[in-house]
Order: C-alpha cells, then sequence, then structure tokens
C-alpha cells in the first residue's frame, strides 16, 4: 500500500514540476496559441502508463507544425515520448495513438 501511495504522490509531484518548468519557460503558453495543451498530453501519457502499469515516461515536445508522435526507450520503465504540438490540437484525438 505504502508503495501505491508513494508512486501515486510522485507522478503528481513530477506533473506539478512540469507545469512549473512550462510556465516559466512559456511552453504552456505557445503551445495554447498553436492549439495544444501541454497539461492535457501529460495526463493523456500518465493514464496511459497507469493503465498499462509502466513508470512515466519522459514527455517532450518539438516545434514543427507536422503532427507526429513518438516513443523510444530501452525498458518499459526507461520510454521517452516525443510530441509535436499540431498533435495536440483539439481537432486531433491524441488518445488515438497506440
Amino acid at each position: 500500500m505504502k508503495r501505491i501511495l508513494l508512486s501515486v504522490v510522485d507522478n503528481i509531484a513530477v506533473l506539478v514540476v512540469l507545469s512549473v518548468i512550462a510556465g516559466l519557460l512559456g511552453l504552456d503558453a505557445y503551445l495554447a496559441e498553436h492549439g495544444g495543451s501541454l497539461t492535457g498530453l501529460l495526463e493523456t501519457v500518465r493514464a496511459h502508463a497507469q493503465r498499462t502499469g509502466i513508470g512515466m515516461p519522459e514527455v517532450g515536445v518539438s516545434d514543427s507544425i507536422t503532427p507526429n508522435a513518438f516513443a523510444t526507450g530501452g525498458s518499459r520503465d526507461g520510454a521517452r515520448i516525443a510530441a509535436r504540438p499540431a498533435i495536440m490540437h483539439p481537432e486531433g484525438d491524441i488518445r488515438g495513438c497506440r
């Protein structure tokens, strides 16, 4: 039970830190201006990670207008995800990506 609680607290802390960093760097404003949401992307990735039983991957956003996303990593708990703002547009649903 303690492990589960620590995992939940850890995931929440990661989301808070990423949100603060994104706010300081102006990334969230950039994504909102170009039709995306970093918070929405992080929540979607977290939900997929929890549902599949893997650790929260590192999430990165590249500056490109071409819609694309991909994942890489050497292990299930060492994954990295890269997405472009165009795929996070409200008209496109990133939850459909597998």
